[in-house]
């Protein structure tokens, strides 16, 4: 079908849309795939590319006042300014695409993307690292600023005492600028550093009453506490194509650190069993974590048991679970989520306490590379689970984390591009089910194909982290606290 509108050329030097042209029957291709999505209205422009050949490109957006802007190239980069007007129009916006081959223009069918009333936490901080799982050249924590494409680091390997390695990233109850932890790993000088207002420390958490220092974290949402796993990790590397590292634990409990006394005190003491993962409620009360049965009749010969273990990695299936915190005791403990060959890790509660995600996959606790790996929700409401519908891909879905508030936007981690490399995509839960995920933005459309880094763990903050990457290096370098 051919269309007619009236001239709008009015000079050379102004871009005006086709006045004739062929509509086409196939939807555009553009990367990112911003089409059909909803967005916060705070999000940074989104800009991208359209993946065709011709020998001209006019694209058109419109806002929901019906304000137009036009754009040339196979290119679009929207303005700050632009994209301020956007978003305060609300609503919607549609994306009209027209390319011309010789003399003959084709419109391709309006793209319609929903920018939703609420915002997302203005900043995410991630660890972006190498996608290997032996040796790096350098990593480093970064936060990004989701309402433009600011990007700082807060510390870099080599600001360490030996370009050494840093993770667990976390801050308290979505608030980095008050509270936020990671821990630096490494033969000279490693430890757990903990910002608490105007007051960072660097510490050792590792005591006679724990088995290792703080691995995973969870900052309780209201209290001066986090509850760690301490964990005895071990690898196993695999040599078909599918299928890359096991990461495994031969011993693991959970403990809780008290930030204002400096002590630790073990939730958890069970030979047998494999406990992981801490996560508190929205409210702080209860306590969700993983475990799994890990017998073995090797007790007393720990490199037999180990060897034991090593050889059955598959059989460890972990069950989601919550108990209450009661005087420094883990009680009434429940089993929320168990289903045969199947694993969970990372469970998050919903800032409104209402649902409950986390990632299942066939086995173990460490999913990233894991292809079958995909994000589940429980309503917390019915205790009902099932796969988070418009979220999962062919490939890994790992790592999330809610945004504050109750708008319902959340963060994860997938592989879904390539297979190897870890992009961060933003969607958000409407009853449930998740709504089409976006890629986070990057100035360029082209970012991402050149960029070999993998981002890891990452984590949503309503307020920037306060500290600068220099003073983070500079108490990494000093000796640890010993807590009790």
């Amino acid at each position: 079908m051919r269309f007619l509108l009236p001239i709008l050329l009015l000079s050379s030097c102004t871009v005006r849309i086709p006045t004739q042209y062929d509509v086409a029957n196939g939807a555009v291709k553009i990367f990112p795939d911003y089409t059909e999505i909803t967005i916060p209205n705070n999000i940074a422009p989104l800009n991208f590319r359209i993946e065709m050949q011709a020998d001209e490109f006019i694209t058109q957006i419109t806002d929901s006042y019906g304000q137009t802007y036009l754009y040339t190239g196979s290119v679009v980069t929207i303005g700050e300014g632009d994209w301020a007007k956007i978003l305060k129009a609300s609503q919607s916006y549609s994306i009209d695409i027209y390319s011309r081959r010789g003399d003959k223009w084709t419109k391709y069918p309006t793209v319609r993307n929903c920018i939703d009333s609420s915002r997302i936490d203005g900043y995410i901080t991630y660890r972006l690292i190498e996608p290997s799982y032996v040796v790096w050249k350098s990593m480093g924590l970064y936060e990004r600023n989701l309402t433009n494409f600011d990007e700082r680091p807060l510390l870099h390997s080599p600001l360490t005492t030996d370009n050494q390695c840093m993770n667990c990233h976390t801050p308290q109850n979505n608030d980095g600028g008050n509270r936020y932890m990671f821990h630096i790993r490494g033969k000279s000088g490693g430890g757990t550093i903990i910002a608490d207002g105007d007051k960072i420390e660097k510490l050792n958490l590792k005591t006679d009453k724990v088995i290792s220092g703080g691995v995973y974290p969870a900052f309780h949402p209201i209290k001066k506490e986090i509850a760690f796993s301490v964990n005895d990790i071990g690898q196993l590397f695999h040599t078909q194509l599918d299928k890359k590292v096991e990461v495994m634990d031969f011993q693991s409990d959970i403990m809780l650190y008290d930030i204002d006394k400096h002590t630790v005190t073990p939730l958890t003491n069970e030979f047998n069993k494999l406990y992981t993962f801490p996560a508190w409620s929205a409210d702080g009360e209860y306590l969700y974590f993983c475990v799994a049965d890990a017998p073995t009749e090797n007790k007393n010969d720990e490199q037999e048991r180990f060897m034991d273990l090593y050889r059955r990695y598959r059989e460890f299936q972990y069950s989601l679970c919550r108990g209450r915190v009661v005087n420094n005791r883990l009680t009434d403990i429940d089993t929320i989520f168990s289903r045969p060959s199947s694993s969970v890790s990372f469970p998050r509660a919903s800032a409104d306490g209402r649902y409950l995600m986390f990632t299942l996959s066939d086995w173990g606790n460490f999913s990233i590379w894991h292809p079958e790996a995909d994000l589940w929700i429980t309503d917390l409401s019915t205790m009902e689970s099932a796969p988070l519908e418009g979220a999962n891909s062919e490939q890994t879905e790992s790592f999330h984390s809610f945004s504050s508030g109750d708008a319902g936007w959340f963060v994860f981690s997938s592989r879904r591009e390539d297979g190897n490399y870890t992009r961060l995509y933003i969607s958000k839960l409407y009853n449930g089910k998740a709504t089409k995920p976006f890629i986070i933005p990057q100035s360029s459309p082209d970012f991402y194909d050149g960029f070999f880094k993998s981002y890891n763990v990452p984590e949503l903050s309503r307020s920037a982290v306060r500290y600068s990457a220099r003073e983070m290096g500079e108490v990494a370098q000093q000796d640890a606290i010993n807590v009790k």
